[in-house]
């Protein structure tokens, strides 16, 4: 992919939340309920600041703004509707609770790995229960709503922070496509916008667009400190993707959006409190060592 600028390079590092299926996943957005967010990590109090501008600190501040220039493990949720958009005019169709579990490793070369889950539940509107049948408003056909996590997947990102994003992924072939943006000052908030489209061929079904469009943002404070190592970073979601395949909407036009927020946590027990019940009656043992989870055989994706 051709960069005409190469401070842009440095930004490629903001695509990383993969594919999802939030989007069943990120799209993620997904829970309507608040968290707790980690503590600021700040080291020894820094004299110089960061410059969005220079490409080596724009790489910095967006590693630590999505996860971390350290070792170690980070977490994210998100809480959200989504909605059928059909002729602009938009139908909720059912919540998003998800959550990601990230592990980031360095690498001799000077990159490093992100190896994360992605596990989003689908919820019912007027509840926000965990959605066990859905009730297509636009067909009125009545069908189960499943679950679908991701992962474990690994991204590596190049010591210039370009993300290399596996093209298999659980028995899908995966075209993903990011389009960089750089980081910006606001006040005193540091933001980064990014939008990536993946293209989704799974044998015997139907093929899906997936594209992300988010905004993560955190202090300035944090994020332009050379010192800190992890920004209490936010994320807005609008994710717009085909309509997933379990709808059966056939060639019937039109598409899903998602509407979302979410956070970073670095413990997984500040997770909001819906996502953590419904992980305990899903899969306790990740709740307890999320990173043996992520040690875990890749799940199947059919997203």
């Amino acid at each position: 992919m051709h960069i005409s600028d190469p401070a842009d390079t440095a930004t490629k590092a903001a695509q990383a939340l993969p594919g999802l299926d939030r989007r069943s996943l990120i799209a993620g957005a997904m829970v309507g309920t608040a968290a707790a967010v980690a503590a600021p990590a700040f080291a020894a109090k820094s004299v110089s600041r960061l410059d969005p501008s220079n490409p080596a600190d724009a790489r910095q501040i967006i590693r630590k703004l999505r996860y971390r220039t350290d070792e170690g493990m980070v977490f994210w949720w998100i809480d959200g509707v989504y909605m059928a958009n059909v002729d602009a005019v938009l139908t909720p169709l059912y919540g998003m609770c998800f959550g990601a579990l990230q592990m980031v490793k360095q690498r001799g070369d000077g990159g490093f790995d992100v190896t994360q889950m992605e596990l989003g539940f689908r919820t019912e509107l007027d509840t926000g229960k965990r959605m066990r049948t859905f009730v297509n408003p636009l067909t009125n056909q009545s069908m189960p709503a499943p679950f679908n996590p991701i992962g474990p997947t690994t991204v590596h990102y190049s010591p210039d922070a370009v993300p290399s994003v596996p093209r298999d992924l659980g028995g899908s072939q995966i075209d993903f496509r990011a389009f960089p943006e750089k980081p910006f000052v606001a006040q005193d908030q540091v933001f980064v916008q990014y939008r990536a489209q993946s293209h989704v061929q799974t044998a015997g079904m139907a093929d899906r667009t997936i594209n992300d469009i988010s905004m993560i943002y955190g202090p300035a404070a944090q994020a332009l400190d050379p010192g800190c190592t992890s920004v209490d970073a936010w994320l807005h979601s609008s994710d717009i993707a085909s309509f997933p395949r379990w709808m059966n909407m056939g060639n019937r036009p039109g598409n899903i959006t998602l509407r979302g927020v979410g956070a970073k946590v670095k413990r997984i027990s500040d997770m909001p409190k819906n996502w953590l019940a419904m992980m305990e009656e899903y899969d306790p043992a990740i709740l307890a060592d999320p990173e043996a989870a992520l040690r875990r055989n890749p799940l199947t994706y059919k997203g």
